[in-house]
């Protein structure tokens, strides 16, 4: 007798091909397929979208290593992170007080509401979505929401949605948070109904419960704010465990590689390398590390590309320089002047006309990185000079950055 396996424990994509004098494979149109896998079936060409350009790399990293390399499709991702990490991916461990009831965790309902007010409150005018490993949760947390804020204007003022993790498919939000309800202290819900049990029947990556982790954590776009009720080594019994553990590698192994440019060899000429130690010294750098991303060489003609769906240059910035903070970001494009290189007529630029004398590929690529509303920091041996007795290059850098910040 043959062991009845639940929907959710099924092969997501499993084909019957046609095949010559039977109709074996018509079992692949059902209510339990899609009919994507149906025109798999009967396919003669195939092929993958293989770009990624919604997410940050380590945003979309869990589903890249576990999920398309497995199945030899690895991913291009063209959407370059430009914030700090902290600002990607985030956990919120919540004290939970006991407000529960049968796959509900009213607690984290509370901590989701509090981090929403504090951004809006700092003005952020992004898209929010929640994904909830449970309907209950999902119930709960839309009359919360309504009640605390009036859903209406959410959806139209950020595109709020709340989903059931099974049900995300083709979303995708700025920021995303993830409510997983469970706390074993409670014993208020189980997850291992949701995602797959280590060792279990869907235990692989084409179960339609692994699936659910492919889709949920693909649907951020900037944010991934984990909201979790205990110890994130107490979700090991599932898959969601091993999840949550990439996404705590991956914070803190960018954390400790976010500030400083380990491989110097990235500087294309000695200033650049000294212009980048004159910015870890300033006070303005020193004083905001934790907000602070310096990218040296950053390809933004190719950022931009991607982001705007647009031809431009294949424009390169000395230094892309981004500052978040309170739910905002500020950028900047900051880059040294060599005489040689970026003035007309050399011999006769100064400290008086530099600012006039800047060739006309330079004020045309400007130009074109402001339009879209990138700001510009151009130093050079002039405006780089100490004023005053005592100053030091650092300090004038110091200056030119609080100005422009």
């Amino acid at each position: 007798m043959s062991k009845d396996i639940s929907f959710d424990d099924m092969q997501s994509d499993t084909l019957e091909k046609p095949q010559d004098g039977t109709v074996l494979w018509l079992k692949t149109f059902n209510i339990r397929t899609s009919t994507l896998t149906f025109a798999k079936a009967i396919a003669n060409y195939t092929t993958s979208l293989r770009e990624h350009f919604r997410s940050f790399s380590e945003i979309i990293s869990y589903s890249n290593d576990f999920f398309y390399k497995e199945a030899q499709m690895e991913l291009i991702v063209n959407r370059i992170r430009t914030k700090p990490i902290g600002e990607v991916i985030q956990f919120i461990n919540v004290e939970t007080l006991g407000l529960s009831a049968p796959n509900t965790n009213l607690d984290e309902v509370e901590a989701i509401i509090d981090d929403i007010q504090k951004r809006i409150d700092n003005k952020f005018k992004g898209s929010i979505g929640i994904i909830t490993s449970f309907k209950e949760q999902q119930a709960r947390l839309e009359q919360a929401l309504n009640e605390k804020f009036n859903m209406s204007i959410l959806k139209r003022d950020h595109k709020m949605d709340i989903w059931f993790v099974g049900d995300v498919q083709g979303e995708e939000r700025d920021i995303v948070y993830y409510s997983f309800v469970e706390d074993k202290k409670l014993k208020n819900a189980n997850l291992g109904s949701i995602y797959p049990v280590i060792g279990g029947a869907a235990d692989n990556i084409r179960s339609l419960k692994m699936q659910r982790l492919n889709v949920g954590f693909s649907r951020a776009k900037d944010t991934m704010i984990f909201v979790h009720s205990q110890p994130i080594e107490q979700y090991s019994n599932t898959r969601l465990g091993d999840a949550l553990k990439h996404y705590k590698r991956t914070l803190e192994d960018n954390k400790k590689n976010d500030f400083f440019v380990e491989d110097e060899s990235i500087f294309e000429s000695p200033m650049e390398k000294k212009i980048y130690g004159l910015l870890l010294e300033t006070n303005f750098v020193k004083a905001h590390r934790q907000h602070i991303k310096i990218i040296p060489q950053f390809d933004i003609g190719k950022y931009i590309a991607a982001e705007y769906k647009t031809s431009i240059p294949k424009y390169r910035a000395d230094f892309l320089i981004t500052y978040a903070s309170g739910g905002k970001e500020k950028t900047l494009i900051l880059e040294y002047d060599g005489i040689e290189y970026h003035f007309k007529n050399p011999n006769e630029v100064n400290s008086l006309n530099f600012s006039q004398s800047y060739i006309d590929y330079d004020t045309a690529r400007q130009m074109e990185l402001e339009s879209y509303g990138y700001r510009f920091l151009r130093v050079n041996k002039f405006n780089l000079r100490p004023k005053v007795q005592g100053q030091t290059e650092a300090d004038v850098l110091n200056i030119l950055l609080e100005r422009k910040f």
